[in-house]
């Protein structure tokens, strides 16, 4: 049987991050020096005060506590300008106890 690879014949790879016009970090570290990024992770934090979202609430001595991260997205606009920065802290979901870590779970799905 003959193919494609046997024959020499080989398709260039599209890298699709070179399409990219913007990079988003993927650490902590590069977004603190940049005061677009610290500006979106500082609009963030503040929505989670203003909304009462959650309680700082003293650490049991038999648990451990559930990490977070940062995740950060670029918002272009329909020509490919840079509409905004977007930072979103989530926790790492797969860490939480029901009744322990939560009572109550929010899904903003209709």
């Amino acid at each position: 049987m003959q193919t494609k690879s046997n024959s020499g014949i080989h398709q260039s790879r599209l890298h699709l991050s070179l399409l990219l016009a913007h990079c988003e970090p993927k650490i902590v570290n590069q977004t603190l020096a940049d005061p677009q990024w610290f500006a979106a992770m500082k609009q963030e934090y503040e929505a989670f005060l203003n909304n009462k979202t959650w309680d700082l609430v003293p650490l049991p001595k038999d648990r451990q506590v559930v990490g977070c991260k940062w995740v950060f997205i670029i918002k272009e606009n329909v020509d490919g300008t840079v509409n905004r920065f977007k930072a979103r802290l989530v926790t790492k979901g797969f860490h939480h106890i029901v009744g322990y870590d939560f009572n109550e779970t929010f899904s903003p799905v209709i």
